[in-house]
């Protein structure tokens, strides 16, 4: 925000610039500005703080955010006098989406690439899932942070773009932020890439901690793409569940059709599981819908979502 306010406005910037806590008599819209901006970069790093220098700098941030809005100073004073908790606006959402990992993972079957991606985190801080649609990256990464929080007591942090992470971190607290299709989920997103491009330039502190791991996922024409190979945090640690050796195999697809199918549909397709794309994903949606011909629903899916988007089709026309 600050970096729009300085380039795409005429707001002048403090004698010292808007890197400096401006002088005491710059109460204009660029010292404010740069007020703000200073004290959010000193708390955030700060742990503690005495008493004197929290209220001094209260009534400087106050004075800063009412010469904007004189209408917040009733938000101010009732904010001041609040009862602090470590639990943020989005805690419930958060517990909503992790309640539906947690269901999903009752069906989960362990495999090679969840062993591997458990020892990466215990010498580093980041890791992407990468493969092709419908290989079980999301359900992967979400299995592992669920065993993080069960295991070695991590939080939880559902992400959905760079901010989230200085928004939810706390010195000391062992957390794990887990983004799905980071930086796009069908093509690569250029705006997403610079978002995190400028978060790792300013907040590097933050992912050097031990405390802190990151679990991200996405497609590998994503993953590919030169823009988000410079994003080096995520690109230089990975595990592709397409190729290599961490690729699902044979036998661990039967594991997972046992888990879903039943006896007789797994006797009709195991002959064939090995050339069978989207494998897990594809478990998971047998058991939604009723089919008649589970070989050819393995082995040619889109014929069958297509024939029930034309029959959705025929039905609302």
């Amino acid at each position: 925000m600050v970096c729009l306010l300085r380039n795409l406005t005429n707001i002048a910037p403090p004698v010292n610039g808007f890197n400096v806590l401006p002088q005491i008599q710059e109460t204009n819209e660029g010292g404010d500005i740069a007020r703000i901006k200073w004290y959010r970069n000193l708390l955030f790093h700060k742990s503690k703080l005495s008493t004197h220098d929290y209220n001094d700098i209260w009534s400087d941030l106050t004075a800063a955010v009412v010469r904007f809005s004189p209408a917040l100073k009733i938000h101010c004073d009732r904010l001041k006098s609040k009862k602090l908790t470590t639990e943020c606006p989005c805690y419930d959402l958060h517990q909503e989406e992790i309640a539906s990992w947690e269901d999903m993972d009752k069906c989960f079957v362990p495999t090679s690439a969840v062993n591997y991606i458990s020892d990466q985190l215990q010498t580093k801080n980041s890791i992407t899932v990468t493969g092709l649609a419908g290989v079980g990256k999301s359900v992967t990464i979400h299995h592992v942070a669920l065993t993080l929080r069960d295991t070695e007591d991590y939080i939880i942090v559902p992400c959905r773009n760079p901010s989230d992470i200085p928004m939810h971190f706390r010195k000391g607290e062992k957390i794990v932020f887990v983004v799905d299709d980071i930086c796009g989920k069908y093509t690569i997103h250029q705006n997403d890439v610079r978002e995190w491009q400028k978060y790792l330039s300013e907040e590097l502190t933050i992912l050097s901690s031990g405390d802190i791991k990151i679990l991200s996922s996405n497609r590998s024409s994503v993953f590919q793409d030169p823009s988000f190979r410079r994003l080096k945090v995520f690109s230089e640690n990975a595990c592709n569940l397409s190729l290599g050796i961490h690729c699902i195999s044979v036998e661990e697809k039967k594991n997972i059709a046992m888990k879903y199918l039943p006896q007789d549909v797994l006797k009709k397709i195991q002959d064939e599981i090995g050339q069978m794309d989207y494998f897990p994903l594809l478990c998971q949606q047998y058991t939604t819908r009723p089919i008649t011909d589970p070989l050819r629903f393995f082995n040619n899916p889109f014929d069958i979502f297509e024939q029930e988007l034309s029959a959705m089709r025929r039905k609302t026309s």
